[in-house]
């Protein structure tokens, strides 16, 4: 039997197969950069989203590695990231390729990988605005008031600049409201109803929407203030509202709100107070009584002391002759020392055994004999004291003629009196509290003027104007029995 030769075709594809080395083992290669077992990294190319930015912003960059055998890679992710000047820019931790802009200059970013560098420049300029805010971004007010809105720029490196000057103002309904750069974003009110407002800066805008009411509460005014409540005489306060649409320059929008605000005392141990606005003592101390209406609020002290006395109900209006000397008082009138406490003529009355008389001294800023009187009076204080009684020096104008206060009269009385030989208070007729307005300029005809009062009854027993010498006034408080 004849064998068969082997194939030509098969022994060829054999040892083709040995020479290309298809059982060889694998290569000792293991970068794992290419696909390739012989290439090997030529260069690295770094693009950038973009090579110019503003202090704040981010800088994404991107690097490709280039092989021999002319294959790219990203190796964004594998690469070392650097900067050339970290004052400009400042890598993001764990983000590879990512850049933060933190101040204006040029900077290179830096990356490198297997031996091989690339560098991309970037320049950083100043912060850009990215956005505007109003401030506040809505609101309402009343017809005839105003609304301050702000407009502030938020900026790329997280700064914010107040830009209301700058902006330029639009309203969609400019019969209700408007606002303008020269009134620093002030609102004015022109009509009732809704307007959109809006600021405009370069290609940036926003807006918010604004509302004109009715006229509201623009301020509150309290009347009396910084009072004295006895125990047995309640006061009464009165609450005047001051609307928005007031005309100052004619008949304005004022009323008397009094039964309508919502009355409060800080503490109601001390003094309370009733809806319309009628406070009682029931403790002494210093309390803060306080009007509010629709978010508007005024407030003033009272200061509350314990009578325990009932004043004579018999007494006048002012300051005459054969009259009882009304319950007036003064808070912080002057002593002869210079220190101040509140003086009450309920006190003196309830306390008649300290002081048997008062003799008011009353004189004036402007006046030319009343240094004399002061001063022949206060020669004679010694006297007086020892006859029991008090001399209470009352200015009623200052120089210019304005009602004189307490300071005032203190300033006047110690430069006109130059020795302090008894007791004294130094008051002035601006600041009398009680019920009566400046009770002694409307009492007098003429100054230097004088009375003199009995604490026992409160009343007045002798007086004296304009005279070139005093009357006896030490006799006369040696003996308060009777009238002079």
């Amino acid at each position: 039997m004849k064998i068969p030769r082997p194939s030509l075709f098969t022994l060829s594809c054999a040892v083709v197969l040995a020479a290309c080395g298809g059982g060889t083992e694998p290569s000792n290669n293991t970068s794992g950069n290419n696909n390739s077992t012989s290439a090997t990294l030529s260069e690295l190319t770094v693009s950038l989203t973009v090579s110019t930015a503003a202090m704040g912003e981010e800088i994404q960059a991107q690097v490709k590695g280039r092989y021999s055998d002319a294959t790219e890679k990203d190796l964004t992710a594998q690469a070392t990231w650097s900067s050339g000047n970290t004052a400009v820019l400042e890598p993001v931790a764990d983000r590879p390729g990512v850049f933060l802009a933190v101040g204006e200059g040029s900077a290179d970013i830096v990356v490198a990988f297997e031996g091989k560098m690339g560098t991309s420049a970037v320049t950083v300029g100043p912060a850009r605005m990215m956005s505007l805010e109003l401030v506040p971004p809505a609101g309402d007010f009343g017809y005839g008031g105003h609304l301050n809105i702000a407009v502030i720029a938020h900026k790329s490196d997280g700064s914010r600049d107040l830009v209301t000057d700058t902006v330029t103002w639009k309203s969609s309904r400019t019969n209700v409201a408007i606002a303008s750069a020269q009134e620093k974003g002030r609102l004015v009110s022109f009509g009732e109803g809704t307007t959109t407002i809006t600021a405009e800066l370069g290609d940036l805008t926003v807006s918010g929407e604004y509302t004109v009411t009715a006229a509201r509460v623009e301020y509150l005014t309290l009347t009396p203030e910084n009072v004295r409540v006895g125990y047995d005489a309640p006061v009464q306060f009165s609450a005047t509202a001051v609307y928005t649409d007031h005309d100052p320059t004619g008949v304005g929008h004022v009323e008397d709100i009094t039964a309508s605000v919502v009355w409060s005392s800080s503490d109601e141990t001390v003094l309370v107070i009733d809806a319309n606005g009628l406070a009682t003592a029931v403790g002494d101390g210093d309390v803060v009584v306080t009007a509010s209406k629709d978010g508007v609020s005024a407030s003033t002290i009272a200061r509350t002391v314990s009578i325990a006395c009932p004043y004579p109900a018999d007494h006048d209006t002012g300051v005459t002759y054969d009259t009882v000397l009304p319950p007036l008082f003064w808070l912080d009138a002057y002593r002869q020392d210079g220190s101040t406490e509140d003086f009450r003529m309920e006190q003196a009355f309830c306390n008649a055994e300290t002081y048997k008389t008062i003799l008011f001294v009353i004189g004036a800023g402007w006046c030319p004999y009343c240094p004399d009187y002061m001063r022949a009076v206060n020669e004679r204080a010694a006297d007086l004291e020892a006859a029991g009684s008090l001399v209470v020096y009352v200015q009623i104008e200052t120089a210019g003629g304005a009602p004189a206060n307490n300071q005032q009269a203190n300033a006047i009385v110690d430069h006109e009196v130059t020795t302090a030989n008894g007791p004294s208070f130094r008051v002035g007729d601006g600041v009398v509290q009680g019920g009566v307005n400046q009770p002694f300029s409307r009492a007098v005809s003429a100054i230097p003027s004088a009375f003199i009062v009995r604490t026992s009854d409160m009343r007045v027993i002798a007086s004296q104007a304009r005279s070139s010498s005093t009357l006896d006034w030490v006799r006369i408080a040696q003996d308060p029995s009777r009238l002079y």
